[in-house]
């Protein structure tokens, strides 16, 4: 219809088969799937290089790997599309290392990390446990409560249990053992901490932060671990999504929808977790007026326009409001 859609799938629907450097060349995706009659139906896409043509094959086969027609399926046409250089969708994966010989595929962050995951998963049930057995009960002497005049038997509140004819005399006693929250706590911190330390972030991200005393600074430079790990994230994003306009510009040729041509992909991260913004507003404002950044730039970084839209307000701004030379009638 004119219109250009796209899926995202789990990298476990994806079989890496060639690659040039870092571009994906030759790759098998599980692109869908469909129960007919309790039967399953997966299509399965090909995509492969030969040359600087680009193959596209569908495929589509029985749960058992057998082959099958599915009618719905049947009008999808196999492509060759020439001058592509890489297949044709983005890849964004997991920066962590996984390990193996080959990096091909994405592992999760905390990948490793089960022992102590479970352990922290232990604590935190080991602290509801502590909570719901320790919790505050009343010993009656079953002679003080009333009785069920149906069944005879001693009408009992929730926090409250028979203790028998009582020996001593006391017809009370109060069950209020002491729970031992610090060394849990302790415990389920210091988990945190480890796992903070095996995932490679800095602490606070689980753990409480520790500010106390310290300067903006010095809280700053604690997170350049988290920092490190966000920035290669981010460069696996920016990687992803520079294939993926890729892959749109030329579908979008292909299929005579726009002519393929030049665009611009900007990326525009904060780094509010390492710089101060008001540091850094103020040394832009120092370039400005020193001659080294014009005031629509300053306005773009602030605002947030584009360079174009930024100038245009500037100008507007400047006719609103004269500046000094222009009231006394000096020229510029």
């Amino acid at each position: 219809g004119g219109r250009l859609y796209y899926n995202a799938l789990k990298q476990n629907r994806l079989l890496i088969n060639d690659k040039d450097g870092e571009r994906i060349t030759g790759a098998t995706l599980l692109a869908d799937c469909v129960t007919i009659n309790n039967d399953v139906y997966y299509r399965v896409v090909d995509y492969s290089i030969d040359g600087n043509t680009l193959y596209i094959t569908n495929k589509v086969i029985t749960q058992y790997g057998a082959p099958a027609v599915v009618p719905q399926w049947e009008n999808i046409q196999d492509m060759a599309i020439s001058n592509v250089d890489r297949v044709l969708f983005g890849y964004i994966k997991s920066p962590i290392d996984n390990r193996k010989n080959s990096d091909e595929y994405g592992v999760p962050i905390t990948y490793g990390c089960k022992k102590i995951i479970d352990d922290i998963l232990e604590t935190l049930d080991q602290i509801r446990k502590e909570f719901k057995l320790k919790r505050i009960r009343l010993q009656v002497d079953e002679r003080t409560l009333k009785k069920d005049p149906k069944t005879g038997e001693p009408i009992l509140e929730d926090d409250f249990y028979i203790n028998g004819h009582s020996t001593d005399g006391d017809l009370f006693h109060i069950f209020d053992p002491a729970i031992r929250e610090s060394s849990y706590h302790a415990r389920l911190n210091s988990l945190f901490e480890l796992l903070e330390k095996q995932i490679g972030t800095s602490r606070g991200i689980l753990t409480t932060p520790e500010t106390h005393g310290a300067t903006a600074t010095e809280i700053k430079s604690a997170n350049k671990d988290t920092f490190a790990l966000i920035t290669a994230i981010r460069k696996s994003v920016e990687h992803g999504l520079k294939d993926f306009l890729y892959a749109c510009d030329v579908l979008a040729n292909y299929y005579n929808l726009t002519p393929q041509g030049e665009y611009t992909l900007d990326f525009d991260w904060s780094y509010e977790m390492m710089e101060s913004t008001t540091e850094m507003w103020q040394q832009m404002k120092d370039l400005q007026s020193m001659g080294g950044m014009s005031k629509a730039e300053l306005r773009s970084w602030q605002t947030g326009e584009s360079l174009e839209d930024a100038q245009k307000a500037v100008d507007e701004i400047a006719e609103r409001e004269p500046n000094v030379k222009t009231l006394l009638g000096m020229s510029e």
